[in-house]
């Protein structure tokens, strides 16, 4: 005998509907940016900062030229519902309590990305702060070599435009998944020209790497670790294992590698287990470049 399917009830949808809710993606969050300008160095500094999370889902929502309590409230309050962060840079103490207030009142964590610097200098030189928006976002020649800076690096991420990579800074060097990208932002933010490449060993080293020898530093991580990182990024994608993330072949891939920069004569960085700060200031050091990165 046939049955005949249920329609699904009110509660039945009510139920599925509530475990849907359960089986949401704790990882994703919204990032929300406001500033009393264009947001741009608020911007640059968020993604730098974010592409050290791999876990983490992050979409970034601005919210621009916010010059008014008044805006800043009602911008707040729009926000809808999920799961939200909040980051701002504005001047004058009116503005900061006005996201503040606004945050409080949503439930949303927010943080001050200029308040605590701007603390710490009149607290330690007994000068007074500006509350002048457009002094707080006066540019200098300093500000537009970082904006150049992280032009190029976009321009010379992952092995694009190898022709003009002679006109960087630093060249990162790595097989793939060993932070070359988010440490060459990193630098790259700090007015640094910076270039990466992946290194495969199907295919080799380009010959472009002949050229700015000096300037290369190679990229290197355990081979268990950057296993279980390339295993986590096909998961995501839905892509079944590969060679790319046997453990064997990572560790053949590694040994090969680090085996070849040595045999060229590169400095060597192992990013395991460190933050992508920790390594751009190794690659500085083993470069010479803090200088030039104080100077900026």
């Amino acid at each position: 005998m046939t049955r005949t399917a249920r329609k699904p009830t009110a509660t039945s949808r009510r139920k599925k509907t509530k475990d849907k809710k359960k089986t949401a993606d704790p990882r994703r969050w919204t990032l929300h940016i406001v500033s009393d300008a264009s947001g741009h160095l608020a911007g640059h500094l968020t993604r730098t900062i974010l592409m050290g999370f791999e876990d983490l889902h992050v979409t970034r929502k601005f919210h621009v030229f916010q010059t008014t309590a008044e805006t800043i409230r009602t911008t707040i309050t729009a926000i809808g519902r999920g799961r939200h962060l909040l980051v701002h840079a504005v001047a004058g103490s009116e503005l900061k309590d006005a996201v503040v207030e606004a945050c409080a009142e949503r439930g949303i964590p927010e943080l001050d990305l200029t308040g605590p610097f701007v603390e710490f200098l009149a607290r330690h030189t007994g000068a007074t702060a500006a509350v002048n928006a457009a002094d707080l976002h006066r540019t200098s020649e300093g500000y537009f070599r970082r904006v150049a800076a992280i032009e190029f690096t976009a321009e010379h991420d992952d092995g694009r435009n190898l022709a003009t990579i002679h006109n960087a800074d630093v060249v990162v060097i790595g097989l793939s998944r060993v932070s070359k990208s988010p440490t060459s932002f990193l630098l790259g933010s700090m007015g640094l020209r910076t270039a990466n490449v992946s290194i495969v060993r199907e295919v080799g080293f380009p010959s472009e790497l002949t050229r700015v020898k000096k300037k290369i530093i190679a990229l290197t991580m355990q081979p268990r670790m950057l296993s279980e990182i390339r295993q986590r990024r096909l998961a995501e994608s839905g892509i079944a294992g590969t060679d790319y993330s046997d453990l064997r072949s990572v560790i053949r891939e590694v040994m090969w590698a680090e085996k070849t920069y040595r045999e060229r004569g590169y400095p060597v960085i192992d990013t395991t287990g460190r933050t992508i700060e920790e390594i751009t200031a190794e690659i500085c050091k083993q470069l010479g470049l803090a200088r030039a990165v104080i100077d900026t």
